[in-house]
């Protein structure tokens, strides 16, 4: 998840400066060992931009978070962080 991933200077933007990046921490009772742990530790980080349509249009479709395993990337949903 280094710096290095980061892709601000290529599309003037990246996950890690967006608003919708949410980080996915692990939870003790997880059978699945990558995500079994103290609820403090950050596995992976997702896109919730189809999770915050969900709750802003209160739409009855199941909100969606997308995993992302790098926290960086870019896509067309991404939006600076206030």
């Amino acid at each position: 998840m280094g710096v290095r991933n980061c892709q601000i200077d290529r599309f003037q933007g990246c996950c890690c400066t967006c608003r919708y990046r949410v980080s996915i921490n692990c939870h003790p009772w997880n059978k699945d060992d990558r995500f079994k742990g103290d609820i403090t530790k950050t596995v992976t980080y997702g896109c919730a931009f189809e999770f915050s349509q969900y709750i802003e249009e209160d739409l009855d479709a199941s909100p969606i978070v997308t995993i992302n395993d790098s926290g960086h990337g870019i896509c067309e949903c991404w939006s600076l962080i206030d």
